[in-house]
């Protein structure tokens, strides 16, 4: 009865995947893959599927214990269950390693995105800063060469003085 409740408690985010009965999600896909091409069809996805205990653990249970060799079979049961029980994590936690292994790709990805952007932003920005001070020199250029050209009429008329 506690390995019942366990199964049929352990819901999160209406999806339990343990319980077969449940009416929520029961297949869960976790992780898909990351397809870089434009337009392509994302199809890959690790699927973590409900584990069906509660039918396993309501075959064993189901065993009276009237005799030693009820209670011997009943004990194989529960063996067999907890076999299935060790698969299924082991399962799980190759799925979880799994799912790690993605968020530390994305992570990484997502920081040489933002790098890029980063870098793209600050070539731009530099480029900017470069035709500005192009455009602040020749009308600097264009100022000293209007004041030179104004100076020579006035050379010319005060030699006439």
């Amino acid at each position: 009865e506690q390995i019942t409740t366990i199964i049929k408690s352990s819901e999160f985010n209406n999806t339990n995947l343990l319980d077969e009965d449940f009416t929520g999600t029961t297949t869960v896909a976790a992780l898909q893959s990351l397809t870089i091409t434009p337009g392509a069809d994302v199809t890959d996805s690790l699927n973590v599927a409900n584990q069906g205990f509660t039918a396993k653990v309501t075959d064993a249970i189901d065993t009276s214990i009237a005799s030693q060799t009820d209670a011997e079979a009943m004990v194989g049961k529960l063996d067999d269950v907890i076999k299935d029980v060790n698969t299924s994590l082991s399962d799980m936690g190759a799925a979880s390693r799994k799912i790690e292994g993605q968020l530390s790709f994305t992570s990484k990805l997502s920081d040489v995105v933002e790098t890029g952007i980063g870098n793209l932003v600050d070539a731009d920005l530099a480029k900017e800063s470069a035709k500005l001070q192009a455009l602040q020199v020749q009308q600097q250029l264009g100022v000293q060469a209007l004041s030179i050209a104004n100076q020579a009429p006035q050379t010319i008329l005060s030699l006439f003085r």
